[in-house]
């Protein structure tokens, strides 16, 4: 890393500290020739004269910077490790006097519109989002629970099942893959093939997952475009797989499933046949 891409990276973490551009400056300045005057600094780092005492005042009251007493005065860094656990101490205790001030306001704000948004279809992108939304559909069960999930899920949502079930709360769940009996649920049933991800709560809530996969080679998720002679097909209504082989120019031997396949090499969006 070159070392004006650091003095960035520097800056911007600086920044996410709480400083301002014109503080960042003045405190990489200050760090790198140990003590100075504001007139050096503002030099230095390129501070308007008249705003240098401004950011000085606001690096000592942050507890970054110490300053001597006399004429002129002397600035110098406080050791940045001691200084910046305070700092970061400080912005947490802030953010949390903050939250507990707001949230009880914006609770009863929320709760007020919460019934008149109940029937609404809201959209989820991102898998942690969904993963956040089905833990939270999860923990609000009171009665029942119906949930289908992939095996590799259950690292994230067993302890929120297990918590259930000890509550009395009867749990149906289907796992699509090969995992072992989850012998905390009411029922549970394996599907060794692919499906959708469903989750409702007391029949009142529900999380509906589209598409968890990406498309198209499945374990790269890399897109794909393949052409070749088809081979030989497997077709199981039982499992519920349909798979087409073929075989590639370069004598490469490709497994072809539908929209969601997971056991394949790759997920056809679109299939044509010539004859």
């Amino acid at each position: 890393m070159s070392r004006e891409s650091n003095a960035e990276e520097l800056m911007l973490k600086l920044r996410n500290l709480g400083l301002t551009p014109y503080e960042a400056k003045a405190y990489l300045v200050l760090l790198r020739n140990k003590v100075m005057t504001s007139t050096q600094i503002s030099k230095e780092a390129h501070i308007p004269q008249p705003r240098v005492y401004d950011v000085l005042k606001s690096l000592e009251d942050k507890g970054l910077v110490i300053v001597s007493e006399g004429r002129p005065k002397l600035y110098r860094v406080e050791e940045p490790r001691k200084a910046l656990k305070k700092l970061a101490d400080r912005i947490v205790e802030k953010v949390k006097e903050d939250y507990l001030s707001l949230v009880d306001v914006l609770e009863e704000m929320y709760a007020s519109k919460a019934e008149e948004a109940r029937e609404e279809i809201w959209k989820l992108n991102s898998p942690s989002r969904i993963y956040d939304k089905i833990l939270d559909v999860i923990s609000e069960a009171q009665v029942e629970l119906l949930i289908s999930a992939y095996d590799h899920m259950l690292d994230k949502l067993k302890p929120r099942l297990k918590k259930l079930s000890r509550k009395g709360v009867s749990i149906c769940l289907i796992t699509y893959g090969y995992s072992e009996p989850q012998k905390y649920v009411d029922e549970h049933r394996v599907k060794k093939t692919i499906g959708t991800v469903i989750v409702i709560a007391d029949r009142s809530e529900m999380v509906f997952v589209t598409d968890w996969h990406d498309p198209l080679r499945v374990k790269t998720g890399e897109k794909a475009f393949l052409e070749g002679e088809p081979v030989r097909t497997v077709y199981n209504v039982a499992e519920g797989i349909a798979q087409i082989f073929i075989r590639t120019a370069d004598s490469k031997e490709v497994s072809v499933g539908g929209w969601q396949a997971y056991l394949e090499d790759v997920e056809a969006e679109y299939v044509e046949v010539i004859s």
